[in-house]
């Protein structure tokens, strides 16, 4: 008997969508100035009605929703849902059932505004609400929880969802990765709840995807500023070792002129002075060279390593210069690094 009375009321339903698509929209009435996209419209219309009447519904749900995309009517709405109704889409129906309502209100489509009403009611209470509780006893910033695949809002967290009927999967990812799943069955008007247990978050985690022992460290590369003050001490030193060397022949050029005596030509004066230029130039790249070959090789060695713990200071160079050389037996340079 029960199962009459279901046959009944799907043969009312199949003649109630029948006859809303036999009332059909003005806009789809043949025009002789129709598009080609109309038309096609208008021919999808009358096979998604056919497609209705065969228990089609997936069929005629397509067809429609090309319709729609042309000229959503309230009779093109209530179609729609009808499908989605047989299909247990019932989150969707209820949508366009509501679509469909707003749309008649128009005067258009009177059969739907007389229909629809009741068809948003009965809907209504045969959707199932699934509340998804997040228990956390440590904040997880790294979490989130997905329904269908879908991810659940922040505010959603606690509050009834409505699903439609079937197996709904409940997830927790974390850093994109599904670590606990749960199925839930969805049967029509049920209204349920499951609790998910988030796990504690790793050291470093911060939500943003990073931290965490499922990540490998940032990739090192090599310093560019190391590189850039070790190429540059470099040239530096080299600059100031070249001066040396020609303040060094001037030097012997002054010995040579003045004959070994501290009086000396007057042509001997663009040599002395040429000696005490090349002198300190060197007095100038030497040190600078020194102290930034120093730096930037201290910085290709500490890069990448982890940070030393804050007790322990960064490690740290210092630098002196001297324009003699002990234990030579001429003019000279000397300089000191202590790391």
């Amino acid at each position: 008997m029960a199962r009459s009375r279901f046959g009944a009321s799907l043969l009312r339903a199949g003649a109630l969508s029948l006859v809303l698509g036999a009332a059909v929209s003005p806009a789809m009435h043949a025009k002789a100035d129709d598009s080609p996209e109309v038309v096609r419209a208008r021919e999808e219309f009358t096979e998604g009605v056919s497609l209705m009447a065969a228990n089609d519904w997936a069929g005629a749900l397509k067809k429609f929703k090309d319709v729609g995309r042309v000229k959503m009517s309230a009779n093109v709405a209530f179609n729609i849902g009808e499908c989605e109704d047989h299909l247990g889409l019932l989150v969707e129906a209820l949508g366009d059932y509501r679509l469909a309502a707003a749309k008649a209100q128009d005067g258009s489509a009177p059969r739907v505004a007389q229909t629809v009403d009741d068809r948003i009611a009965t809907v209504e209470k045969r959707i199932p609400h699934l509340t998804i509780d997040r228990d956390e006893p440590k904040p997880n910033p790294a979490a989130s929880l997905q329904l269908d695949g879908v991810d659940v809002a922040p505010a959603e967290v606690g509050k009834p969802i409505a699903v439609n009927p079937g197996t709904r999967v409940v997830t927790i990812v974390v850093h994109g990765k599904a670590v606990k799943t749960e199925n839930v069955e969805m049967p029509e008007s049920a209204v349920k709840s499951v609790k998910m247990t988030i796990p504690e978050p790793v050291e470093g985690d911060t939500g943003d995807g990073g931290g965490g022992g499922d990540h490998p460290p940032p990739a090192k590369g090599p310093s560019i500023p190391g590189i850039v003050l070790s190429s540059v001490g470099g040239v530096s030193l080299v600059t100031g070792f070249v001066f040396i060397g020609l303040r060094q022949k001037a030097i012997g050029d002054l010995n040579t002129a003045c004959h070994g005596t501290r009086v000396c030509p007057k042509s001997a004066q663009s040599t002395y002075d040429s000696g005490r230029t090349y002198t300190g130039v060197a007095e100038v790249t030497i040190p600078v060279g020194v102290a930034a070959l120093a730096t930037g090789l201290a910085l290709v060695i500490v890069h990448g390593k982890k940070s030393p713990p804050k007790e322990e200071p960064p490690p740290t160079a210092a630098f002196d210069w001297s324009p003699a050389a002990p234990n030579a037996d001429g003019p000279g340079a000397s300089f000191f690094a202590r790391f």
